[in-house]
């Protein structure tokens, strides 16, 4: 967020652009967002509209309102680093406005929010034609910079509250704060779920080291989807939700579930890595935060079957009030699935260690560690052939380190790992 600072005139220049750019081209823009899975279900609309229709999506997860800006006018993040590259984008802005008269037609983005405010200035940006709700739990992330979780809906839902009667909101039907949106709108609502009844549903879902099955469920239809690329529980409710925005457009839904067969999740979110020593390597180090570390859990426990189970786990950030509460509250579900080894880093992730070693006594082996060094040393005094390891943690705990040390094939780490820009690479791990 340092280019607010530094050069707010050009910011406000930037907005104006992206303004200009939508009145002029009128495309369709799908918002997304939600607590958990934005940047997958993004990107999962994407896979199902690329090849019918002209469709940009926002890179990697630039959700705020400067990236939405981007996106739009069509200049990628890098290109925003210094005051040249700012001219830069204004040069090549003025020169499409005049010239091209082709832009997408669909505009898929991830709206995020950090403090109160923040999807106004979105919204008034890039006005959601299409708005997509995934999910908002009980301990979102950025809470700490909210009064509560239901300032948190609010504050996501102005998305939802400025769509059009024409608009579409897609919201999800398993999620009690999500579906009371639909209460701030006039336009079509379509739900997707797994739990509770909705348009859109998922059934029969079965997950494998060869993939996610599942059966849709959509108007009395029932079509077999198959994404073998994909190892993950929490993948089904994003693929549920991209459904609902192809039917939001009155695409072919057979021709797009085909389409689910090349989709796989971004680096460091639920992708199987070979491990050293005949092991496999979950490696969801993108983020966490409580939601998503069951979801994780559910599903090792699933892949596994009755293969050793290694957990690795990093602080759990921006949690608020609820920080201890949600750290310890991971402890039942980790002796749950009969896991022999827990091994974490961060002072937060140290009261989940203390609960473990209190209720499974010594069956199994918890260990708390001060750094990704130390983890890695633990964690390899824990490892049997055939052991799967699943690995998590907030970013700014950076877990990817832990599964480079653990691959069996690091020299690829920059296909495979997460954060491996070189802004990332020059940042030192602090402790947060």
């Amino acid at each position: 967020m340092s280019q607010k600072n530094n050069y707010p005139i050009l910011l406000t220049a930037l907005r104006t652009m992206a303004r200009l750019t939508i009145k002029r081209y009128t495309p369709i823009i799908i918002g997304v967002t939600g607590s958990v899975g934005k940047t997958s279900t993004k990107n999962a609309i994407h896979t199902l509209l690329d090849g019918d229709v002209n469709v940009r999506k926002s890179q990697q997860n630039q959700n705020t309102d400067i990236g939405v800006a981007l996106t739009i006018v069509g200049a990628t993040p890098k290109e925003s680093r210094s005051l040249v590259e700012w001219f830069g984008i204004g040069i090549k802005w003025v020169i499409k406005m005049i010239v091209s008269k082709k832009y997408p037609e669909v505009l898929v983005m991830e709206m995020g929010i950090d403090q109160p405010g923040d999807m106004e200035e979105i919204v008034k940006i890039a006005p959601a034609s299409i708005a997509v709700v995934t999910e908002i739990p009980e301990s979102p992330a950025h809470l700490s910079s909210f009064k509560s979780v239901a300032q948190v809906a609010n504050e996501k839902s102005k998305m939802v509250a400025q769509l059009p009667k024409e608009g579409v909101a897609i919201l999800n039907a398993d999620n009690s704060r999500v579906m009371r949106m639909s209460k701030k709108t006039d336009a079509r609502i379509i739900t997707y779920g797994i739990e509770n009844p909705a348009d859109v549903m998922a059934q029969n879902i079965s997950i494998s080291i060869k993939g996610t099955t599942f059966k849709l469920v959509y108007d009395g239809k029932t079509i077999p989807v198959h994404m073998p690329k994909v190892v993950s529980y929490g993948a089904v409710s994003t693929t549920l939700a991209a459904i609902a925005a192809t039917i939001a457009l009155k695409q072919n839904i057979v021709t797009a579930i085909r389409r689910l067969e090349s989709f796989s999740l971004e680096n460091g979110r639920m992708n199987l890595l070979s491990g050293k020593n005949q092991t496999t390597i979950i490696d969801d180090s993108y983020n966490a935060q409580p939601d998503s570390v069951e979801n994780a859990l559910l599903t090792m426990e699933k892949i596994a079957g009755e293969e050793r189970k290694i957990v690795i786990l990093g602080d759990m950030l921006e949690l608020g009030k609820n920080e201890e509460k949600e750290h310890m509250c991971l402890a039942e579900k980790i002796i749950a699935i009969d896991t022999a080894c827990v091994v974490t880093i961060g002072r937060r992730m140290r009261l989940l260690v203390e609960t473990i070693q209190k209720k499974a006594k010594e069956k199994i082996i918890a260990q708390s560690c001060r750094s990704h060094e130390e983890v890695i040393e633990k964690v390899k005094r824990c490892v049997k052939p055939g052991s799967i390891i699943l690995v998590k943690g907030s970013q700014a705990m950076r877990m990817e380190k832990v599964v480079e040390a653990l691959i069996a094939n690091p020299e690829q780490k920059e296909a495979l790992l997460c954060r491996q820009g070189e802004l990332w690479q020059e940042r030192e791990y602090k402790e947060p």
